[in-house]
């Protein structure tokens, strides 16, 4: 997925695997929510500042324009 998204997206994506990944794809243990799969509260706080730095959100809620 992480590929494909950089592949898909290039410079546009927002990187979300950096620091929470091992180098192998899997979950760091540090943000793991307790099931060895899911992430944990801290580093979805992380993901959001991530998305919200990069502009995503000024890009997406954009307001419609008036005719």
């Amino acid at each position: 997925m992480r590929d494909w998204l950089q592949e898909r997206f290039g410079d546009r994506a927002v990187n979300v695997w950096a620091g929470s990944a091992t180098p192998d794809g899997g979950l760091d243990s540090r943000w793991d929510s307790g099931d060895g799969v899911h992430q944990n509260d801290e580093v979805h706080r992380i993901i959001f500042e991530r998305v919200r730095d990069a502009g995503v959100l000024d890009t997406i809620l954009v307001p419609p324009r008036l005719i």
